[in-house]
């Protein structure tokens, strides 16, 4: 299955892997998220909310990647905000456990306490889950199916270095 990508930069110019699959934006971060690619990031979201009006985005975080800057922080924010009326759902796989997991889930739900509740949100602790969960309500809130086995391959390939 061939899917189309969005972006495919080298991990020394962005920290993330990005691919487009159907309406949905599949995000894999391979290193600490800064402004820059929280810039590079909301340019992809702009491309693709030109060809759908209404997307699903799904962040794929390895613990290896620490946590985001104070600097950071509201700019994420700020993102969520802006996309939440495009956004049917977003879903966060969190592949760690511990300190880590436990702080990213708590910066997370400080931000969707203040974005807009436009959006249909859940931590994931792996791809499966999501594939178990995202399909029924993309559709709910889209009109668009997604075949669970597609969006477990496309999760697969984008989440590779």
């Amino acid at each position: 299955m061939t899917l189309p990508a969005l972006n495919l930069l080298h991990p020394e110019v962005c920290p993330f892997r990005c691919l487009g699959w159907n309406n949905v934006m599949i995000v894999s971060w391979h290193e600490s998220i800064n402004l820059a690619a929280i810039k590079h990031l909301s340019k992809i979201s702009d491309d693709l909310l030109a060809i759908y009006p209404s997307v699903s985005a799904i962040h794929l975080a390895a613990s290896d990647i620490g946590l985001p800057s104070s600097e950071v922080r509201p700019a994420l924010r700020e993102m969520m905000a802006r996309y939440a009326p495009h956004t049917a759902c977003l879903a966060v796989v969190l592949e760690g456990s511990g300190f880590w997991a436990s702080t990213v889930r708590s910066l997370i739900t400080g931000m969707r306490m203040v974005a807009p509740r436009a959006f249909a949100m859940r931590m994931h602790e792996n791809i499966a889950e999501v594939c178990e969960w995202l399909p029924r309500e993309h559709q709910r809130r889209t009109g668009v199916s997604l075949d669970p086995e597609g969006l477990r391959l496309a999760l697969e390939q984008t989440k590779k270095r």
